[in-house]
């Protein structure tokens, strides 16, 4: 299928912001595109369809949870993969967004400040590798640092944490 978007409304979208991003706090895209198909145009909501893939995954993660019990290690506590590098996308990246307006302005500002420092060290880290960072490329192994919303061992953006963060 092919998608486009209505050129007028596409001016009023902004990009979706992680705390620390230049854009952090504008308004995050509606990400509804026309989805051309024939002759006639269908609406699709990318967030919607970003939920239900959510919703869906995790289904799948309990059910692994039901068949393989203790081998998986994911339990509230365990932050062994809040340390790990990582890329999301556009649509993670809006959903942590409203995560992080939902709380409270002291907490917001917290992780802003820890993301600021986030991008500074990650950026530094991948270039002591010497590499550089860029979309779909694979970080280097041994290289960790802490995500910017892990206070005290626990996410405090559990709910609107990216699939990754999901596995």
């Amino acid at each position: 299928a092919f998608y486009q978007t209505r050129r007028r409304s596409r001016q009023h979208y902004t990009l979706p912001a992680y705390p620390g991003s230049p854009h952090y706090g504008t308004t995050a895209p509606k990400f509804k595109y026309k989805k051309v198909i024939g002759d006639h145009m269908q609406r699709v909501d990318w967030m919607e369809r970003y939920q239900r893939r959510v919703e869906h995954w995790e289904k799948e993660f309990e059910r692994n949870r039901a068949l393989h019990g203790q081998k998986i290690r994911c339990r509230r506590g365990c932050d062994d993969c809040c340390h790990q590098l990582f890329q999301i996308t556009e649509l993670e990246a809006a959903q942590v967004s409203r995560g992080v307006r939902q709380l409270p302005a002291d907490l917001q500002d917290l992780l802003r400040s820890r993301a600021t420092a986030y991008q500074q060290k990650r950026a530094e880290l991948v270039a002591s590798r010497g590499q550089v960072e860029s979309w779909g490329a694979l970080q280097p192994e041994g290289l960790r640092l802490p995500c910017p919303a892990l206070l005290d061992g626990a996410c405090t953006i559990y709910d609107s944490r990216p699939m990754i963060c999901r596995k």
